[in-house]
């Protein structure tokens, strides 16, 4: 790829590229000692990284990993099996970030238990993260799956609709949505709801996030807090746009265009 296409750039998709450990540092040092100069991203489990292992995956040229971390409230995350804990999500992406790889956390809302409250902290544990990005599905029982089966059990004359293009999985990008099949304990307008809800309220977290961060935690609040007023923000917007002040430019909300520096 890299000899006769000139690609520089890869995404391992594999939901377990760090689970064999092993395995993975033999391809971070061939990466490091054939010296490739490639930048990457991968997918990730939180339990399955360490500081040191973050620093070298930055040196073999990851510049973003995405972590499934599913639920903000203990006890549906435990329903999922995953076998992690709300403390090693927040120790994962601190790590990595410290790395100097960005984050993308996964999460899901309208899971089997899922009620307006446990979405609600699934919601503000993400906001509370220091991640780069974060996608918000709405469950999808796809069949082979364990929620397929559980839910087959519980409705035995349900049929199988082959089109899951319109999954919320599909189609998060959609200003109105609608759950494909609702597994959660609210309906389908409740749940479509909280997935447009959440993806507000971390893109919010995710900005005054930045307005903390240059201008400090005193100055940063109330900067923020200027900034929500619609005539002074647009204001604002248009100063920024002109590129007159480089130090504030990442104020900006950030376009969906990977950036592989």
């Amino acid at each position: 790829m890299i000899d006769q296409y000139g690609v520089r750039n890869f995404y391992f998709i594999d939901d377990v590229f760090t689970i064999n450990i092993r395995r993975l540092n033999a391809l971070l040092d061939y990466i490091i000692e054939q010296n490739l100069d490639i930048r990457w991203r991968c997918l990730a489990r939180v339990d399955r990284v360490t500081p040191e292992l973050l620093r070298k995956m930055y040196r073999a040229g990851c510049r973003q990993i995405h972590y499934g971390i599913e639920s903000g409230n203990p006890e549906i995350l435990a329903a999922t099996a995953k076998h992690i804990k709300l403390d090693q999500v927040r120790q994962a992406v601190a790590w990595t970030e410290e790395a100097g790889i960005r984050t993308k956390g996964y999460f899901i809302l309208g899971l089997p238990g899922d009620t307006i409250e446990t979405m609600e902290q699934t919601i503000e544990f993400a906001a509370s993260l220091d991640l780069s990005e974060a996608m918000f599905s709405i469950a999808t029982p796809f069949p082979g799956t364990r929620l397929w089966e559980e839910l087959v059990r519980k409705n035995p004359g349900l049929v199988y609709n082959a089109d899951f293009t319109k999954s919320y999985y599909y189609n998060s990008y959609l200003s109105e949505i609608s759950p494909f099949l609702n597994v959660s304990n609210v309906d389908d307008q409740v749940l479509s709801g909280m997935a447009i809800k959440a993806r507000r309220r971390f893109e919010e977290a995710k900005e005054k996030r930045k307005f903390l961060k240059y201008f400090g935690p005193r100055w940063g609040e109330i900067m923020w807090k200027i900034s929500k007023v619609k005539p002074i923000h647009s204001a604002a917007r248009a100063v920024l746009d002109l590129g007159l002040f480089p130090r504030f430019r990442q104020l900006q909300p950030r376009r969906e265009v990977e950036s592989w520096a």
